[in-house]
């Protein structure tokens, strides 16, 4: 609730309490208006009779005079406080400095912001340190072996070193793919022709086989 809409709730319940006050005020004037025999009579009938009525009680002026009063005594206290601690709120705004007030409010704003963002925002992740077990340690190799090792690991890494280089310096273009896709289909001819003459020599080798066998018979 802003401070406007708080003092003008303050204004109605005063006015609502100047109000009960001079319905009160009204009555005691038509009261004492009466004339005095019927307040002779009126006091007569109420210390004759030992208890009063249902009905005297309920329409009784002054009972519902004083309950209003109760009440717009309590209403007046809950204004006081109230209007107390408006007071002290503009007494602090008042000793801000303007830059006191503009970083008090977006410091606000940024609360707010940071609580929504932070509400609607993806959970963040838990790391977990990552655990690193040891190895079992390596056999302990001949000196010879740890020599051809190191011929081997010298020898992947030149061959990496010059096959990276010639792609840096010379790219394939689309000739060389031509010639190395003619030179991927001789190759592939050459072995279906090789494959074609081991199947002829082998039915020549059946032929020849069979004609021996018909001579010897004969």
């Amino acid at each position: 609730m802003s401070v406007e809409e708080q003092l003008e709730r303050i204004r109605r319940h005063q006015q609502g309490a100047l109000r009960e006050k001079k319905k009160g005020l009204h009555i005691l004037a038509g009261s004492s208006c009466n004339s005095p025999q019927d307040n002779t009579t009126h006091s007569h009938s109420t210390t004759s009779t030992p208890s009063r009525s249902p009905s005297f009680t309920k329409e009784n002026p002054f009972r519902s005079m004083q309950n209003r009063r109760q009440r717009g005594e309590g209403m007046s206290s809950d204004i006081l406080e109230l209007e107390a601690s408006l007071r002290e709120q503009e007494v602090v705004r008042e000793q801000e400095t303007p830059a006191e007030e503009i970083a008090r409010l977006k410091e606000a704003t940024h609360t707010d912001h940071y609580n929504m963002d932070r509400e609607l925002s993806v959970p963040e992740k838990v790391l977990i340190p990552e655990r690193y077990v040891e190895s079992d340690p390596e056999e302990s190799l001949s000196p010879e072996q740890e020599a051809d090792k190191q011929k081997k690991v010298d020898r992947i890494k030149a061959l990496i070193a010059k096959n990276s280089m010639q792609n840096v310096l010379s790219p394939p273009g689309p000739e060389k793919e031509s010639e190395e896709e003619a030179t991927a289909q001789d190759q592939e001819k050459m072995i279906n022709i090789s494959y074609e003459l081991a199947a002829e020599a082998s039915k020549r080798s059946k032929l020849v086989a069979a004609l021996a066998s018909m001579k010897t018979y004969t």
